[in-house]
């Protein structure tokens, strides 16, 4: 059972309810006034009224309590509940007013001040509402002075209070209305600023192209693993894949085909390792980014070099058996291994990068490990391959 005075792991509930805790200080002013006027003597009030108004005060602060610390609030349009609040001390500070007639005029601007509690919450709609309610219900209050003390209320003096109130509360709402606006231009500009700063640092991690996290993104990315995995005990792994014969396409057909071949092969990578389940992968996933040229690199956290053959293992598959767009046989040789912890990261790429030449010297469309896994290994030997349509038809590329 959830404790009711712990923290709330929701960010917002825990928001409202340190905005309700704030608000409790506005009875807390109004019973140290009450305190205070009771020991100068200077109110007299029946003890059994004031205990049934600070009760009902007590017992409306629990229900909303309640409905926060449940969650019930949720269910509600407004689940802060400012308007609700506000309505409801300001009910009590009216009862209030009229159970101390004589020194209200010390009053008056505590029955004000729970108006800028609005300018967190409230829109424009809201604040008029709020306020024309603190009006008419100091308006009510007077016409009950004349039930209570008839003869002894000065009238222009009322309507001089009166006048001062809705002043009051004109220009505590205008300002408070002010902050809100502010406070709304602020939100669009920080959002604003959010959205331009995400934009500037994709930019920055990204290869233009390909649209994978470029090189430097990704050799920053590996120290903090190697920081990771040397504090945890728990290695990754990292793949280099370079697409074979890939300069034959550039020499043959240009390099605005051979950028169609990699934005395409990056597309379908990351597609295939976002479906993939890789043993002991973190929750973060793999990150997958150009290392230069036709050279991909995939970096595997928490990842055992088993999980990550079987990932890369995948990755070569779909590429020799799919066509990019009616391109066909376009294979990719990779080389993974596992960090040991302890070394530097140059080491750990230059395992993978002999284990990738390994594959290319082996007959190409390879996955070689370096480690104890041996390699994945498919004939490269398809013969031509007949290429329509994106590089023009009926043309031939023999393997190689």
């Amino acid at each position: 059972m959830k404790h009711w005075f712990k923290p709330d792991e929701n960010p917002k509930q825990a928001l409202r309810l340190r905005r309700f805790l704030m608000g409790l200080s506005y009875y807390g002013i109004w019973l140290a006034i009450i305190g205070l006027m009771t020991i100068q003597g200077s109110m007299h009030v029946s003890p059994v009224f004031l205990s049934i108004a600070i009760t009902g005060a007590v017992i409306s602060n629990l229900v909303f309590f309640t409905l926060l610390r449940s969650g019930m609030n949720l269910q509600l349009q407004d689940p802060s509940m400012t308007f609700s609040q506000l309505v409801v001390g300001l009910s009590w500070a009216m009862i209030l007013l009229v159970m101390t007639y004589e020194v209200r005029d010390l009053l008056l601007l505590a029955y004000i001040s729970p108006v800028f509690f609005g300018m967190f919450r409230l829109d424009r709609k809201g604040f008029i509402q709020l306020g024309v309610f603190s009006w008419v219900g100091y308006l009510a209050v007077t016409g009950i002075d004349y039930q209570l003390h008839p003869g002894q209320v000065d009238t222009a003096y009322q309507l001089l209070r009166l006048f001062v109130v809705g002043a009051m509360l004109f220009s505590t709402g205008y300002f408070s209305l002010h902050v809100a606006q502010l406070k709304g231009r602020l939100r669009q500009q920080t959002r604003e600023l959010e959205a331009m700063v995400a934009e500037v640092t994709e930019l920055a991690e990204r290869d233009d192209l390909t649209k994978a996290y470029n090189r430097r993104f990704i050799m920053d990315s590996l120290e903090m693993e190697k920081t990771r995995a040397n504090r945890s005990g728990i290695p990754f792994s990292i793949c280099i894949l370079d697409l074979d014969n890939f300069k034959l396409i550039n020499d043959r057909f240009g390099h605005l085909a051979g950028d169609r071949v990699l934005t395409a092969f990056a597309e379908r990578a990351r597609a295939e390792l976002r479906g993939l389940d890789v043993m002991g992968r973190a929750e973060k996933g793999a990150w997958f980014g150009r290392y230069g040229g036709e050279e991909f690199i995939i970096l595997f956290p928490n990842t055992s070099l088993l999980g990550a053959r079987n990932c890369v293992e995948r990755i070569r598959h779909i590429t020799a058996n799919s066509a990019f767009e009616e391109v066909l046989r376009v294979t990719v040789s990779g080389g993974v291994t596992e960090y040991r912890i302890g070394e530097d990261v140059e080491e750990t790429l230059r395992r993978a990068d002999q284990a990738m030449y390994d594959a290319k010297n082996g007959g190409r469309n390879l996955i070689e490990c370096a480690g104890e896994l041996g390699s994945t290994h498919v004939p490269s030997d398809f013969g031509s391959q007949v290429v329509v349509g994106l590089f023009g038809k009926g043309k031939a590329v023999p393997a190689k």
